[in-house]
C-alpha cells in the first residue's frame, strides 16, 4: 500500500475527513503491578464485539503551524488513511491525543509510520517522550502500542465510571525517548 504522511497544512486539510471506523472487542489487557513495575497479560472473550468510538471534535486550525501541536495524516493521493495529534504537554513529554486507522489499512503500516511521525516530532522539540491514554477493552490498540515500544504506566478504574456498563479501564502508556 503506497501513501505518505504529512503534516496538517491548508493544502492536506481539505483531505482530513476520516470516518470513525469501529474496532472489534475481543477481549482486554490484563496489568498486573508488583509494586515497582507494571507486567500484562490478555484476556480473550468468546464472544467478539464491535464498538466505535464518539467522535472527537477538535479544531483542525489549532495544529497548524502550531510550536506545541502537530496533526500528521497518512495520505494515498486525495484519500486520508489515518491521522494521530500529538500535543506538548505540562511534564515535559508529548501526549498522543488520538490516533485512528481506517479498518481496511490496519495491519498495513499505517499506524507504525502514524507513530513515527509523531515520534519524531516530540525528538525534534526536545520532549522526553510519548504518553497516551486507551481503554483495556481495546485490545488491538494496546497490542499495537506494546510493539511500538510504549511501557504501561498506570491504569484509572475510575474515568470511564460513568459508563458502567462498558466496565472500562484506563490505561496509560509512555514512551521513554532517548535524546
Amino acid at each position: 500500500m503506497k501513501f505518505e504522511i504529512l503534516p496538517l497544512t491548508a493544502a492536506t486539510g481539505r483531505c482530513l475527513s476520516l470516518e470513525n471506523d469501529p474496532f472489534p472487542l475481543l477481549g482486554r489487557l490484563v496489568p498486573r503491578y508488583d509494586g515497582r513495575t507494571w507486567a500484562v497479560g490478555e484476556e480473550l472473550w468468546e464472544t467478539a464485539g464491535e464498538k466505535t468510538y464518539p467522535p472527537d471534535p477538535f479544531e483542525p486550525a489549532d495544529y497548524m503551524d502550531s510550536p506545541d501541536k502537530a496533526l500528521f495524516l497518512a495520505l494515498a493521493g486525495e484519500a486520508c488513511l489515518g491521522r494521530i495529534r500529538i500535543a506538548k504537554s505540562w511534564n515535559g513529554d508529548g501526549r498522543v491525543e488520538d490516533l485512528a486507522v481506517r479498518r481496511p489499512c490496519r495491519g498495513r503500516g499505517v499506524g507504525t509510520a502514524l507513530m513515527d511521525a509523531a515520534v519524531a516530532w516530540a525528538e525534534e522539540k526536545g520532549l522526553d517522550g510519548l504518553t497516551l491514554e486507551t481503554q483495556d477493552n481495546n485490545l488491538p490498540a494496546c497490542r499495537f502500542y506494546l510493539k511500538c515500544g510504549f511501557v504501561l504506566g498506570g491504569i484509572d478504574a475510575r474515568v470511564y465510571h460513568h459508563t458502567p456498563h462498558r466496565k472500562e479501564t484506563a490505561l496509560y502508556f509512555y514512551l521513554p525517548l532517548s535524546l
